[in-house]
């Protein structure tokens, strides 16, 4: 079992529910520093879980499908 299994952060397919704010903040273009940042200001959803803080996949798709449109607004 790896670790992400243990976490509880994968289906069994293998798709993850939930990145890292590092993972997430990669997975957006941006800084390590700059998604933490984002993280305290409430702009990046997080959600605590088993003592480690997680951004849902669905979260960071809805943050990032806003942003979009307010870019295009």
């Amino acid at each position: 079992m790896d670790q992400s299994e243990q976490a509880g952060t994968e289906f069994k397919d293998g798709q993850r529910l939930a990145l890292t704010i590092a993972e997430a903040s990669a997975s957006l273009g941006i800084s390590r520093a700059q998604g933490y940042a984002m993280a305290t200001r409430g702009e990046l959803p997080t959600v605590k879980f088993g003592g480690r803080r997680l951004v849902p996949v669905d979260a960071l798709r809805r943050v990032l499908a806003q942003q979009l449109a307010d870019a295009e607004a």
